[in-house]
């Protein structure tokens, strides 16, 4: 992820099926507007797409965008 860029790395080790997701919640509380999300598989982010358009949603409101790392 560093060689990607990042200026900062959250690590979830839950799965993308819980509710809870303490790492992902700090990385959006983290994020500042220009920030950039950097994901190494999307389907890490979320397993669901309306649970993924939701936490896109959430961070593009805050002026942030999504990169893939690969």
């Amino acid at each position: 992820m560093t060689a990607a860029g990042a200026e900062e790395v959250f690590g979830e080790k839950r799965s993308g099926l819980d509710e809870t997701r303490p790492e992902l919640e700090k990385a959006l509380e983290f994020a500042h507007e220009g920030d950039v999300f950097v994901v190494t598989k999307v389907d890490r982010l979320a397993r669901s797409a309306a649970r993924l358009y939701q936490i896109v949603k959430d961070a593009r409101q805050e002026g942030c965008g999504f990169q893939g790392a690969g």
